[in-house]
C-alpha cells in the first residue's frame, strides 16, 4: 500500500508552470529519487512536500493523512539541504540534539549516543563544525534530521558540494542508514549515477512533469522517450533515417527515433572474424576519438556522417586506436524505439 501520495500537484510562479499536474505514490520504506536538470521542478516538489512551498492545486497525504495545508513544523518531515546549516557555536552532540531539546523530548543523551554510532561520528562528538570535514558535517546534518524520527526524510542534493571520493562513500552510508531505519526517503539530484546507486525507484523530471518513473534498471535499459534516453547514461540517439543509412541490413523499426546503449555495441577490427551476426545490424566506420575513464574505454566511431559511441571494458594495452577501421555489430533487441 502507498504511504506518500501526491495527487495532481500544481505550482506556478507568475506565468511559469513549475509543477504541472504531478501525481505519484510511494510505499513505506522506499527510497525514491527525483532526477532532472536544474530548473526542472524537483526541488520545488520536495519543498512542497515539506511545506516550505505552498502548492496552488492538488493534494499531498502521508499515511492517509492530508497534509496539504499543514504548516511544515507539523508534518513530521525531516529535511537535509546541500548547505549543512549547522550551528557554528555548538558541538556535534549539541547540533544533533537541538531539535530534541526544542521539543523537550526525553532520553536525549541515549538517543544522541545511538545516532552518533549509527551515523559514524564516534570520536568527534565534542568537535565544532569548523573542525569537521565536509563529509562529517553532512553526517551531522543527516543525524539531526533523523533523530526526531520523521515519517519521511527529504534530501535536497545533500552530496553535491562534496568531492567524488567522499560523495561515493556517503552514498553507501545513506543507503545503509535508510535501510536500517526503514525510513521513507525522497532524494533530489541531477546526477544520474547517484540516482542509479541509491534508488529503489527513479522519477525523471523535465519542465515540471514526470517523463518516466521506474526502477533504475528499467529507466536505464528501457527509456520511454528521447529526453530520458538523452539524460540517462550515454545513449546513441539516431533518427530512423540516420540508422537506416548507417546499417547494412534491411531496417525494420518504425519509430522516428532509436536509442542504443554504447556498451551493447560490439566492435571488431577489419582483420578479425566476428562470426555470425544473426539478430543484429552491422555497420563499419573509423575510430575518431578514444577516451579512457577508469575501467571503461569510450570510442567515438564515425559511421557515414554520424558519430556513434562504443564503450568497452579497459583491457590494458589490448585496445584499439584512433584511426583504426572497425566493424560494428548492433543487436536488434538493443535498438530501443522512442516516443
Amino acid at each position: 500500500m502507498s504511504y506518500v501520495n501526491l495527487s495532481s500537484v500544481k505550482k506556478q510562479y507568475g506565468d511559469k508552470s513549475v509543477l504541472n499536474n504531478i501525481s505519484f505514490a510511494i510505499k513505506k520504506g522506499e527510497f525514491i529519487t527525483l532526477l532532472g536538470q536544474s530548473g526542472c521542478g524537483k526541488s520545488t516538489l520536495l519543498r512542497s512536500i515539506a511545506g516550505i512551498v505552498n502548492i496552488d492545486d492538488g493534494a499531498i497525504s502521508v499515511s492517509d493523512k492530508d497534509i496539504t495545508n499543514l504548516p511544515s513544523r507539523k508534518r513530521e518531515i525531516g529535511m537535509v539541504f546541500q548547505s549543512y546549516a549547522l550551528f557554528p557555536n555548538m558541538t556535534v552532540t549539541q547540533n544533533i540534539g537541538f531539535g530534541m531539546k526544542m521539543k523537550r523530548l526525553r532520553n536525549r543523551k541515549q538517543e544522541i549516543e545511538k545516532m552518533i554510532k549509527l551515523i559514524g561520528l564516534d570520536g568527534v562528538e565534542n568537535h565544532y563544525p569548523h573542525e569537521l570535514s565536509g563529509g562529517q558535517q553532512q553526517r551531522v546534518a543527516l543525524a539531526r534530521a533523523l533523530i526526531l524520527k520523521p515519517k519521511i526524510l527529504l534530501l535536497d542534493e545533500p552530496l553535491s558540494a562534496l568531492d567524488a571520493k567522499i560523495r561515493k562513500s556517503l552514498q553507501t552510508e545513506i543507503k545503509r542508514i535508510q535501510r536500517e531505519m526503514n525510513i521513507t526517503t525522497i532524494f533530489v539530484t541531477h546526477d544520474q549515477k547517484e540516482a542509479m546507486v541509491l534508488s529503489d525507484r527513479i522519477y525523471v523530471m523535465n519542465k515540471g512533469v514526470i517523463e518516466q518513473a521506474g526502477t533504475p534498471e528499467t529507466i536505464y535499459t528501457r527509456p520511454e522517450n528521447k529526453f530520458v534516453a538523452g539524460f540517462i547514461g550515454s545513449y546513441n540517439i539516431l533518427t530512423n533515417s540516420e540508422l537506416k543509412h548507417c546499417v547494412k541490413e534491411e531496417f525494420d523499426i518504425n519509430s522516428p527515433d532509436i536509442a542504443i546503449r554504447p556498451e551493447s555495441i560490439t566492435m571488431y577490427t577489419k582483420n578479425s572474424k566476428p562470426g555470425s551476426h544473426n539478430g543484429s545490424y552491422t555497420s563499419e566506420g573509423k575510430i575518431r576519438m578514444k577516451t579512457i575513464s577508469g575501467s571503461v574505454v569510450s570510442y567515438q566511431i564515425q559511421v557515414k556522417t554520424k558519430h556513434i559511441q562504443v564503450d568497452q571494458l579497459f583491457q590494458g594495452e589490448n585496445h584499439l586506436n584512433e584511426g583504426d577501421a572497425v566493424d560494428l555489430v548492433i543487436p536488434k533487441q538493443d535498438c530501443i524505439p522512442l516516443e
